[in-house]
């Protein structure tokens, strides 16, 4: 009986030693994944913050470029304007000088 109950002691103090390794890997395991979710958390934070920054910068740059669009398109429209009017003398200087209008 006394070499059962040593087995059973010695049996006990590996269960006890087991039990107490698997609860510090528990224990570890958990602070572990709390680490990585703060970190999950915080990268989720920055990319959200830098996917507005560049929102931000597409948006100016689309504005810049609209305006740009309308001012080269203006300056265009002005100088067909200018173009067709020099066109519209040219052909009535011709027409006065040769007394026939100028085909067109």
């Amino acid at each position: 009986e006394r070499a059962d109950a040593e087995r059973e002691s010695a049996a006990e103090a590996r269960l006890a030693e087991r039990t107490a390794r698997a609860e510090a890997e528990l224990a570890a395991a958990a602070r572990a994944l709390e680490e990585a979710a703060v970190r999950a958390r915080h990268c989720q934070d920055e990319a959200c913050a830098r996917a507005a920054e560049i929102l931000a910068g597409a948006r100016l740059h689309e504005e810049r470029t609209a305006r740009e669009t309308e001012h080269v398109l203006r300056e265009h429209s002005d100088t067909w304007d200018d173009v067709q009017d020099q066109t519209s003398r040219v052909r009535d200087r011709l027409t006065e000088l040769t007394g026939r209008a100028a085909a067109r």
